[in-house]
């Protein structure tokens, strides 16, 4: 008997134990909710890249599409603005993260067919409904020690499906590649920021 009342308190003790460290460092899927006709900046939090723009105004890839990369801000909402709104695709919940200016205005963040050699797939905007499935993200709010330090951004459905959105790969001196990895290592948290100077309707 005594035995048993020992396994017991032990195991309620780890189990208190588990749940602290599950909520200590744990993904809010409902943490993040978009609001309509809002602009969003999105930067890098950590690691390398930290405190750069996720943006659009990058190299033409071919007609439908163009990269996206970090570069620290240049004071316009040429590339650094996106509208991002709920989805659903095939009943799965998820959302869109859309171009708001410039040429690339209206066009989609993807990953699809452009495979790095480890693996990793490059990020770029693309048409809307090139392949709707390919423009579907999860975005993932992390906490640790039960506070909130920023989202991950994983593509949900389709190619890649399951990476996390990184940058750390040297484009030129002032830019970094973006593309998704399923690499644990790499540093994979984003800031996501409203601004609410004007919204959608007001661009132009």
């Amino acid at each position: 008997m005594r035995n048993d009342y020992i396994k017991h308190i032990i195991y309620c003790v780890l189990l208190q134990i588990l749940l602290l460290w599950s909520s200590s460092n744990s993904s809010d899927l409902s943490e993040f909710k978009p609001e309509a006709l809002i602009q969003y900046e999105i930067r890098k939090v950590e690691g390398t890249a930290a405190g750069y723009f996720l943006t659009y105004t990058s190299d033409i890839r071919n007609v439908g599409s163009y990269w996206v990369h970090l570069q620290k801000s240049d004071g316009t909402d040429e590339g650094e603005k996106w509208g991002i709104t709920f989805n659903e695709y095939k009943g799965q919940t998820c959302y869109k993260i859309e171009a708001l200016h410039g040429v690339n205005k209206g066009r989609m963040l993807v990953a699809h067919s452009d495979n790095r050699a480890n693996g990793d797939g490059r990020v770029l905007v693309h048409s809307a409904d090139h392949r709707e499935g390919d423009e579907c993200w999860v975005i993932q709010g992390v906490r640790r020690q039960g506070v909130s330090v920023g989202y991950t951004i994983v593509k949900s459905t389709e190619r890649h499906r399951g990476k996390y959105l990184i940058a750390s790969e040297v484009r030129d001196d002032d830019t970094f590649w973006v593309d998704v990895t399923d690499n644990v290592q790499v540093e994979s948290l984003w800031q996501i920021t409203a601004d609410r100077s004007k919204n959608h309707e007001e661009m132009h």
